[in-house]
């Protein structure tokens, strides 16, 4: 056992290591961690300390590791479940990070960081109602966290809510005129609502300390070209543009090889399959699969359909690949999260585990929706696995979609969307996805196009909802504004 000089001195050590931590040294920190968990290795801060210094450095199953046994140690420390948790939401194990956020919240009820974190757990599940809720409780519990403001204002503009989305950006954007994000989330409220010079803004703009100056100048581009676009400078938006995208390609041409061959192998899988074109009716909630190209006005008729009170907004949820997963681990199969992969008979648990959570999250609903357009690989599997399902086809301009695609900047995968030849591949890729599946689906599946969409929003509500089987509509349906021709001014570039 030390003596009191030399636990002294200990101290000294750790806390030296975190100083060095929070000044962005992680790898002298790391050493001193080391060195304190070798002479003790259950050293309760320097656990803490290295289990920070090892989310800072990505090595999520090393900091997983030190927060366990931190947990194990100081069962009661709140700190060490959100810190393990976070752990795990770096691994993508969103369920492990939720049960570790409860045990914190039951521990430290009005911890504002913990509701902060749930909010990001719901995210990556795209659960954006729940999301939304948390982040306004760690707002309210800390009226000075600007993140937890951040994050609510996206999910208020991805979800379209813009009235709610203002005045939270007009206050940031006061706080920190030079955060390019916020920036960007006041480009994409309606023109009419902000009072903003983008490009004087946009010189204000600075790199923040959680990106790179090459992401930082790539994100700034972007922006700019969408500035330039909404404002009829289309000679000068498209060259910042390719250049923007470019950069992305270059990076990340190996990806797109890869999910290039995987959609090679989606469709011949779905030539190949047999699928019942009528639909069973269970006792469950009816998946509603709105499948179209990224871009293509999914969320749009998710928007109108979601004022129906039969129907609730499940959003790009991860149902499918979440299902599929327990179902593979139950079979004593390897981790497998695409459904196509998954050999027929265990199609049943899949069916099983699916059920139940949509049950859960439908809430009371008899609809529940899902918007993910990387579902459309796994929709001849889906149908077979779930006779009830019923599914709607989006199809868009080219033209007017592969602009819209190279224009977004993407927070993770869509390897395909930063130039322009890969990105038409992919359109046209989809398109024959959802021919292919008409053909099999029958009367499961309803075909529509953005066009009609924007144009007719009532008809194509009224005919969806038909489709379904529920009541007429009564509530008033919310304006969707009209994005058709949106490539005309670059057609001779395209």
């Amino acid at each position: 056992m030390p003596n009191s000089s030399e636990i002294l001195g200990l101290r000294k050590v750790l806390i030296q290591a975190e100083s060095l931590r929070r000044a962005g040294k992680l790898v002298e920190a790391e050493k001193l961690c080391l060195k304190l968990l070798k002479q003790n290795p259950i050293y309760m801060g320097a656990l803490q300390t290295y289990g920070l210094v090892s989310i800072e450095r990505e090595n999520y199953p090393q900091a997983v590791t030190c927060f366990l046994t931190a947990c194990a140690e100081a069962p009661n420390d709140p700190t060490n479940y959100l810190n393990l948790a976070a752990a795990w939401v770096g691994l993508e194990k969103s369920p492990m990070a939720k049960l570790m956020l409860e045990k914190a919240l039951e521990l430290d009820p009005d911890n504002a960081e913990i509701h902060h974190l749930i909010g990001d757990v719901h995210v990556r599940n795209r659960e954006y109602d729940l999301a939304m809720n948390s982040f306004a409780k760690a707002i309210d519990l800390d009226s000075g966290q600007i993140l937890p403001m951040f994050k609510l204002a996206d999910s208020y503009v991805n979800l379209g809510y813009f009235d709610e989305a203002k005045d939270i950006l007009f206050k940031l954007n006061k706080m920190r005129p030079d955060w390019i994000g916020v920036i960007n989330l006041l480009h994409h409220l309606p023109k009419d609502m902000v009072d903003l010079n983008f490009f004087a803004a946009l010189k204000k703009a600075k790199q923040q300390k959680t990106e790179t100056s090459a992401e930082f100048e790539n994100s700034r581009d972007f922006l700019e070209a969408s500035v330039l676009c909404r404002d009829g400078e289309h000679g000068k938006a498209w060259p910042i543009l390719m250049k923007a995208n470019e950069q992305i390609y270059s990076e990340n041409k190996h990806n797109f090889e890869k999910a290039n061959s995987l959609r090679v192998q989606e469709l011949a899988k779905a030539k190949l399959e047999k699928i019942p074109s009528k639909s069973k009716t269970y006792r469950s909630v009816v998946p509603l699969f709105i499948m179209g190209a990224s871009r293509s006005g999914k969320t749009t008729l998710e928007v109108l359909l979601g004022t129906h009170p039969d129907i609730k907004r499940g959003y790009e949820n991860h149902n499918v690949q979440e299902s599929t997963i327990r179902a593979s681990q139950v079979s004593g199969l390897i981790n497998i999260d695409q459904l196509w992969r998954l050999p027929e008979p265990v199609f049943a648990e899949f069916s099983k585990d699916f059920r139940n959570r949509i049950e859960a999250q439908a809430d009371g609903h008899k609809i529940l929706t899902n918007t993910s357009p990387g579902l459309i690989g796994s929709a001849a599997q889906i149908a077979k696995a779930l006779p009830e399902a019923r599914f709607i086809f989006i199809s868009r301009n080219a033209d007017d979609l592969a602009l819209r695609i190279l224009m977004k900047k993407y927070k993770r995968a869509n390897y395909h969307s930063y130039n322009l030849d890969t990105t038409r591949d992919y359109i046209r890729w989809y398109n024959e996805m959802m021919t292919i599946l008409s053909e099999k689906l029958g009367s499961r599946v309803l075909t529509t196009t953005y066009e009609d969409i924007v144009t007719n929003p009532g008809r194509i509500a009224a005919k969806v909802i038909d489709f379904c089987l529920l009541p007429k509509l009564e509530a008033k349906l919310p304006a969707v504004g009209s994005d058709i021709g949106c490539a005309e001014p670059y057609a001779h570039l395209m």
